[in-house]
């Protein structure tokens, strides 16, 4: 996607993590984003289910509906509080589990081999809000301020499980935050890098992390997504985490 340079610098990258790279198995993580005319940026990040066979599909649709849900419900003016961008968001969700359902049909399958986790974030002139359905998380940056986490990681009762997109009640139940704020930066991630990024369990940013990747996103350069991508790919980062990764940056430009 051709950047907007006006208004956000995004840098974005999906990585396959060794345990797939061992087994054979594709990327199952996905990104999407887009600046609206009026300058909102809207992203995605979703994280396949790695027991499902379509799992990396799933996240891949999910990213492109939801961000075009966005971009072609996107109001005059935007909803300031909870209850009304919830009742926003819906029609997004429910746009991206659509696009699955049919996705699923054309193949035979059902939805739930295409599972697939979503974080959702539109960042405004003066407000950023982000939705998710499981694991992954969305953390912001304001000026002069430590960075903060917007959405954090939803586990299941038991390790390693968490709330599809296809789960029942999944959209009824999406965790939701609202910040009014002039946001500085905007960056989401699949739960690749929980570990990495957050204090676990209360999914607290590591400012140390963040920080100069998000510096990184801000000062631009020839080639970006691939520097990102291979600082995930990284001994540094595959030291700690054997899962696919996905880290998007977003830094606003004025």
């Amino acid at each position: 996607m051709q950047r907007n340079n006006v208004h956000w610098r995004v840098v974005a990258a999906s990585v396959q993590g060794s345990s797939h790279i061992a087994t054979g198995q594709p990327c199952q993580d996905a990104n999407h984003w887009a600046v609206l005319p009026d300058g909102t940026l809207v992203a995605a990040v979703a994280d396949g289910a790695g027991s499902t066979e379509f799992g990396g599909e799933g996240a891949r649709i999910a990213v492109l509906c939801a961000v075009d849900a966005v971009t072609s419900l996107a109001p005059a003016v935007w909803p300031s509080d909870i209850p009304a961008w919830r009742k926003f968001f819906n029609p997004v969700l429910e746009g991206a589990r659509l696009g699955i359902t049919a996705a699923a049909a054309m193949q035979g399958r059902l939805p739930r081999d295409y599972a697939t986790t979503l974080v959702v974030a539109v960042a405004t002139a003066d407000q950023v809000v982000a939705v998710q359905i499981g694991d992954g998380a969305s953390v912001v940056s304001e000026l002069n301020l430590p960075v903060q986490a917007l959405t954090i990681p939803v586990s299941g009762e038991f390790a390693n499980q968490t709330t599809f997109l296809t789960s029942p009640n999944a959209i009824d139940t999406a965790q939701i935050r609202v910040l009014q704020t002039r946001a500085t930066g905007v960056a989401l991630l699949s739960d690749g890098l929980q570990m990495l990024a957050l204090k676990i369990p209360p999914g607290i940013p590591h400012e140390g992390f963040f920080r100069p990747l998000l510096e990184f996103a801000g000062a631009g350069g020839d080639n970006p997504d691939a520097e990102l991508a291979a600082f995930l790919g990284s001994p540094k980062v595959i030291g700690r985490t054997d899962d696919d990764v996905t880290l998007l940056l977003a830094v606003r430009t004025q």
